[in-house]
């Protein structure tokens, strides 16, 4: 009698205790959290702000799953002072707000002696190469085109923590 078997696709992988995982590409599912475990054991903080609540929990979502910790501000008016008491590593920026647009908000935290050394991304639906050139006139250190890929995130966050930018 087996004592749990496991899915593989369509077939179902019987083995005789839960130690002895026997399922096709193991090894592959091995490595990845290997590589999970040993990536740099980096968790950053990360402030999204963006004014679509959606938007910010998709992006949690992402965030958490690459072990980050993140936290959203749905209302640019009160984005600095939030900045201010978590203390970000990396903030994510939305353009179009109502109140105080991205552009304008990044200015402020490169005005913002405490906050100034933060990166900032950029993470818009606005694809212009104008607002491009204005994001990187403000300071910011990176530009991500919605819809965002998990993958393409978790890259920029990655290169930003390990000082590749």
């Amino acid at each position: 009698m087996y004592l749990v078997q496991v899915c593989d696709g369509a077939r179902k992988i019987p083995f005789r205790h839960h130690s002895q995982w026997q399922s096709p590409g193991h090894d592959n599912v091995q490595q990845k959290m290997q590589s999970l475990i040993t990536r740099k054991n980096i968790m950053a903080k990360i402030l999204i702000i963006d004014d679509d609540v959606e938007t910010t929990k998709l992006l949690e979502g992402m965030l958490t799953l690459n072990g980050h910790r993140a936290t959203s501000v749905n209302n640019s008016n009160s984005a600095v002072e939030v900045a201010h008491t978590v203390s970000p590593d990396i903030i994510l920026l939305d353009i179009m707000m109502p109140g105080i647009n991205g552009i304008d908000l990044c200015k402020i935290f490169q005005a913002t002696s405490e906050l100034k050394h933060i990166p900032i991304v950029i993470v818009s639906a606005l694809d212009d190469i104008g607002s491009k050139k204005d994001a990187f006139a403000a300071g910011a250190r990176d530009f991500l085109t919605k819809p965002v890929l998990p993958k393409v995130l978790a890259h920029k966050i990655d290169s930003l923590l390990s000082g590749a930018y």
